[in-house]
């Protein structure tokens, strides 16, 4: 058994729930991010982990199985994870979109890979700032509800 909870409050339609994560869902979900990123990414993922804001940060369970999570502090999406073969299936999406009905006011940096800023855009994400260096471009996306002045960025 992974975990012990209380699903009723939770996102549930069949076998797939949303609930918080939990500390016992923290080795599962390591393999899991292990499976994803780089591995001098993992003690970040760890100080994440630790730090994370409890009610903001969710687990995406089919069944047993944890197939995707997101860890947030405060406001900043930290991470968002699927299982690998999960991916390109939509859900990500759903993932991501639980966390905003939850927390419909989100910041990210995300990795310098183009494809996954168009899925941030298409998720309601909007370019904040972006700082080119010689090698990689550092990008800020913001997710909010309310209307800006600004017509772009």
């Amino acid at each position: 058994e992974i975990s012990t909870r209380d699903w009723s409050s939770d996102v549930c339609s069949s076998d797939l729930m949303i609930p918080p994560l939990c500390e016992t869902d923290h080795a599962v979900a390591t393999i899991l991010f292990e499976r994803n990123f780089i591995i001098t990414e993992v003690p970040f993922f760890h100080k994440a982990w630790k730090n994370r804001t409890k009610d903001r940060s969710f687990g995406l369970w089919i069944g047993d199985d944890l197939i995707g999570f997101t860890i947030v502090h405060a406001t900043k999406l930290e991470y968002i994870c699927i299982e690998p073969s999960y991916q390109g299936k939509g859900w990500g999406s759903i993932l991501l979109q639980y966390l905003l009905s939850v927390c419909p006011v989100l910041y990210l940096n995300p990795a310098d890979d183009p494809a996954l800023c168009t899925w941030y855009e298409k998720q309601g994400f909007q370019l904040s700032k972006e700082v080119k260096h010689s090698q990689w471009t550092e990008r800020c996306y913001v997710h909010h509800t309310y209307y800006t002045r600004s017509k772009h960025v």
